[in-house]
């Protein structure tokens, strides 16, 4: 049966000097008398006598009446992860420690068993901030008093950029340093690509505790894909993206994990696949009859359409001589209302394969390639060209 008891004050100049003592030592004084609400099933904040706290001093304060609460107010000058720990608690209280942003709105909140120590996180932009400190069932108090510590986290130069709107813009080939921290912390980052190509991402250094998930974005916020690691893992993943703005947001998994530990992030644009984009019929490149033509499968998925104008009815061949070790080519042969009319497949990984087809009918015709599964990718080029 859980017991508290409620202790009285025997001697109030023993009680003052007491406190007078405490706040010597921490450089501080005890916050605004608390208020005993007329509704016993919730307390009414009152932020109005709030004691100002700066951040990396403790705070000494007491729950001295039943129903009793304190309000803390503090000030951050940047962005970062306020810190707040609430300890030394009286063996017969269990504290609840509430984070208000700077409208009074209630934000987070956290509590502890009895005389049990209390951190609360919470990942937020320079402002003004209260904390509410108050007895779990607000049925005990104490002469004894608790500390409270508000710190500062700005180690991380990214934070605050946990939303699209706040995104921080940063460049390709330049590798950065951040932190997941608190667990349901959230790095949005804004880039662009100057040209038509493929931006590798590559997630390194990933913290033990972390399945770090990466979301794209394109500059409206529609959200193009993404991808969730192993735990403690670093991957690469590519993404096939026009010249424009984009987006990437990081994050754990299950937003139940935080790190100390920097993870890092880097952005390349390979332009390297001189016909990319080039994945669908609208965007389909146009080449000539007998031209040697090189492409790259890659990244995953991709399919590379050709247009080319067959001036004639008699027979077409596609030939794709030089297939990189880790494809199994696919040739697709569309007529001019993009109706597939023959295809030919590769016998094994890196074999050639050529496609014959009589059409009936001159005008444009359509080429489709790609890895018979779409699960391999190489940076090595392929070569094919139509004949008559």
């Amino acid at each position: 049966m859980e017991y508290k008891c409620n202790m009285k004050i025997k001697n109030s100049l023993l009680l003052v000097f007491l406190f007078t003592a405490l706040s010597a030592f921490y450089g501080c004084d005890e916050v605004t008398t608390p208020v005993t609400p007329t509704d016993t099933t919730q307390v009414v904040i009152n932020f109005d006598n709030a004691v100002l706290i700066n951040l990396g001093t403790p705070v000494m304060g007491y729950i001295s009446t039943p129903k009793g609460y304190n309000v803390y107010k503090f000030a951050t000058r940047r962005g970062g992860v306020a810190e707040i720990t609430v300890d030394s608690v009286p063996w017969n209280l269990d504290m609840n420690v509430d984070f208000y942003d700077a409208q009074k709105n209630w934000q987070y909140g956290n509590y502890g068993a009895m005389g049990q120590t209390v951190y609360l996180n919470a990942v937020k932009p320079p402002n003004t901030y209260y904390v509410v400190v108050k007895d779990g069932n607000g049925d005990a108090s104490s002469e004894q008093p608790y500390r409270i510590t508000v710190n500062l986290d700005s180690s991380d130069y990214y934070e605050y950029n946990n939303s699209l709107a706040s995104a921080r813009t940063i460049g390709m080939n330049f590798l950065l340093q951040a932190k997941i921290k608190p667990e349901d912390d959230e790095d949005a980052f804004q880039f662009y690509s100057a040209k038509d190509g493929i931006v590798q991402f590559a997630i390194s250094n990933v913290p033990q505790n972390i399945d770090m998930v990466s979301d794209v974005y394109d500059y409206q916020n529609t959200y193009l894909g993404g991808i969730t690691g192993v735990i403690g893992q670093s991957y690469n993943f590519s993404y096939m993206l026009f010249s424009g703005t984009y987006y990437i947001k990081l994050h754990d998994g299950n937003k139940n994990a935080f790190s100390n530990n920097f993870y890092n992030l880097e952005l390349t644009l390979d332009t390297s696949d001189y016909w990319e984009i080039n994945n669908t019929f609208s965007y389909a490149k146009t080449i000539a009859v007998a031209q040697n033509v090189e492409g790259k499968i890659n990244p995953l998925g991709d399919i590379d359409m050709f247009k080319v104008n067959i001036a004639a009815a008699g027979g077409i061949q596609v030939n794709v001589s030089s297939v990189p070790a880790d494809i199994t080519m696919v040739i697709e042969l569309y007529n001019s209302n993009q109706v597939k009319v023959s295809n030919a497949i590769g016998i094994y990984n890196g074999a050639p394969v050529t496609l014959n087809y009589i059409a009936s009918t001159p005008g444009n015709y359509y080429v489709s390639l790609y890895d018979e599964y779409n699960d391999n990718v190489s940076q090595e080029y392929y070569t094919f060209k139509v004949t008559r």
